[in-house]
């Protein structure tokens, strides 16, 4: 997890290049409640609630201050806004400049993560993604109706094209990536095959393991159809594919062609790791999905969101009685088709995906329900899990490893 921020003045008072003043119709759109502070007093902090939130200080301008979140607004305002210790260089004075708090409560580390990177996003456009409490996932891209199709980690969803992810890491996507580039024999050397087809075949192709379109060796529609094998491969193909090497390798065997058969056991070697928890979510992004159930307002109410195709949906509470009926809902929302991935929306996506794959590569240690593709659709399966891991929950506030006010003390 990136280290968690908000933020703040610095000590001098000088604000941010990035900060401007917003009209306070933009703010109260986004924050539900709104109290004024005076000089003096602590009254104000009666008003506001104890639970978990997205909050923002403003001052007599409503000038933006500070923007976070914290798993106990009263506690966590209530600090920021305490005089610092006569030693401290790293806090500044912000009561001296306050005359507004707002906020918006949540109910969830999922929801409080959502809601504070939409509020950043729309407030702090330049530098959101350094107050967010979570780092990028990885995807890797190719478009194989491209003259030389090339598959390539990236942080961002691109288009045209496929996405596949999304990895934990960049290491992750690109070990996907040479991964094919071995079992497919694909071209190591983008740069040469880029002068195709006067380019110069490499060492790879002496050895046998690149058919050499950079030279004209294989036409460039024929490499665009191994790039396509490559990529149904990885995404699903694998699990039907190995089971086929696996029995090829074992009538080698038998038959005594060793060879052969070691070559069969190197490629089932070099496709296990499409098996493991890095390449467990490696699918098209448009069949990347996962309902998401977190806990809501009150002790017997939960909040479903629809991820499709890297889209977030909020849907409405639902009350503990109401869930069989809601969670047909739900599984008719997640089946309808994902949204189109576009050039505009293709940032945000992108961004709603990492905070996705926070949670869901955290396995049974993320608070509430990650459900993807191969556990959704199947209610009797979860629908009992609801009541232990998400009704159950002690406290309905954030943890605090999920929060960027990380500089509270504990």
């Amino acid at each position: 997890m990136l280290p968690s921020r908000s933020f703040r003045l610095s000590t001098d008072f000088a604000l941010s290049p990035t900060t401007a003043k917003l009209e306070p119709m933009d703010l109260n759109a986004l924050f539900e409640q709104c109290i004024a502070i005076d000089a003096d007093g602590a009254e104000w902090a009666k008003a506001v609630p104890g639970g978990g939130g997205v909050y923002a200080l403003t001052d007599e301008h409503d000038t933006l201050i500070l923007i976070a979140s914290g798993e106990g607004l009263r506690r966590t305002i209530t600090y920021r806004l305490s005089p610092p210790p006569e030693a401290s260089k790293k806090r500044a004075d912000l009561r001296a400049v306050t005359r507004r708090v707002r906020w918006r409560r949540t109910y969830s580390a999922f929801e409080t993560a959502f809601e504070f990177h939409r509020i950043a996003r729309m407030l702090m456009p330049n530098d959101y993604m350094e107050l967010c409490a979570f780092g990028p996932a990885w995807f890797v891209h190719v478009d194989v109706t491209e003259r030389l199709p090339r598959l390539l980690a990236t942080k961002y969803l691109r288009t045209p094209g496929t996405n596949i992810g999304p990895f934990p890491t960049k290491n992750a996507a690109e070990r996907f990536v040479e991964m094919l580039e071995d079992l497919f024999d694909l071209c190591r050397h983008y740069h040469i095959l880029e002068q195709a087809p006067h380019g110069q075949a490499c060492a790879y192709a002496e050895m046998g393991k690149c058919p050499a379109p950079c030279d004209g060796s294989i036409p460039l529609d024929e490499y665009q159809r191994m790039m396509a094998a490559a990529v149904s491969f990885g995404t699903g193909g694998w699990q039907s594919e190995v089971p086929h090497w696996r029995d090829a390798m074992m009538e080698r065997a038998a038959a005594q062609d060793f060879e052969q058969a070691n070559s069969f056991k190197q490629r089932i070697k070099r496709a296990e790791p499409l098996a493991g928890e890095s390449c467990r979510f490696a699918r098209p992004i448009e069949q990347f999905s996962c309902l998401i159930i977190q806990r809501a307002e009150g002790r017997a109410r939960v909040k479903p969101y629809f991820v499709r195709a890297g889209q977030i949906d909020a849907g409405e509470s639902v009350k503990r009685k109401d869930l069989p009926e809601a969670a047909k809902r739900w599984v008719e929302t997640m089946s309808a088709p994902p949204p189109p991935l576009t050039e505009d929306n293709a940032a945000l996506r992108s961004e709603w995906t990492w905070l996705v794959s926070h949670y869901l590569f955290k396995g049974d240690r993320a608070p509430g329900l990650f459900m993807p593709p191969d556990e959704w659709p199947n209610p009797d399966r979860w629908l009992p899990l609801i009541e232990e891991r998400v009704l159950r929950l002690e406290t309905n506030t954030t943890p605090a490893s999920d929060t960027n006010d990380k500089d509270l003390p504990s």
